[in-house]
């Protein structure tokens, strides 16, 4: 997946994911979202704090 995806896109294809297909508890979408997408964020470069907020943001809605 990280192939042709830059880092900002990147983040905005989980956050989009978090939003709208996992659906539960915030820690259990934020463990899948890391399973699922940490590879490729290591990948494109993204430090781990962005990665972070990343993931904290998709398992918020409202």
């Amino acid at each position: 997946m990280g192939q042709g995806v830059g880092p900002w896109l990147f983040c905005v294809i989980v956050l989009v994911v978090g939003w709208f297909g996992v659906s539960g508890a915030a820690v259990a979408q934020v463990v899948l979202l890391q399973k699922l997408f940490g590879p490729a964020r290591a990948g494109l470069g993204i430090p781990p704090g962005t990665g972070t907020a990343v993931l904290l943001g998709s398992s918020t809605r409202g």
